[in-house]
């Protein structure tokens, strides 16, 4: 970071009385109505906004000496809406065919111990699921509880 970067960072947090949302709109501010500050914001991530303005131009289609305009669909835009709106129904020619039936299964039976009778086997229980795999709000609880608990 420039010293004139550190200086204005250091004047915006005193602006704020220490409030990072506040100092960083008030540094918003000051980078559009000062082009050496913005210049300076923005030196370490140069690469990727160059990265970005380009994939955003080529996407948007801007021609490109050189380089062959894309291809015009294939198909309207109406044959692909009949095609999309067909999907998932079943039509009675085009019905898979059932499966064949699955042999029966024998359930597993532990073998006897002396003098009792044989048990049978269940499946062991599936372990818990990680907080995060349970959705959002345990997720966030589970983070809170992990950031309390540091010292």
């Amino acid at each position: 970071m420039s010293a004139y970067l550190d200086e204005k960072v250091k004047e915006a947090l005193i602006a704020a009385r220490g409030a990072k949302g506040t100092a960083q709109k008030t540094l918003m501010v000051w980078a559009m109505k000062d082009p050496r500050l913005l210049q300076a914001m923005a030196m370490p991530f140069i690469k990727a906004i160059a990265g970005a303005a380009i994939e955003g131009a080529l996407k948007r289609g801007v021609p490109v000496p050189g380089r062959p305009a894309r291809p015009a669909p294939q198909l309207s835009r109406e044959t692909l809406d009949q095609v999309l709106s067909q999907m998932g129904k079943a039509d009675s020619a085009q019905a898979p065919a059932e499966l064949p039936p699955q042999p029966s299964v024998k359930p597993m039976v532990w073998p006897a111990k002396k003098g009792g009778a044989a048990v049978p086997a269940t499946r062991p229980s599936a372990p818990a699921k990680p907080a995060a795999s349970r959705g959002p709000e345990s997720a966030i609880q589970a983070l809170a509880a992990a950031y309390a608990k540091k010292p």
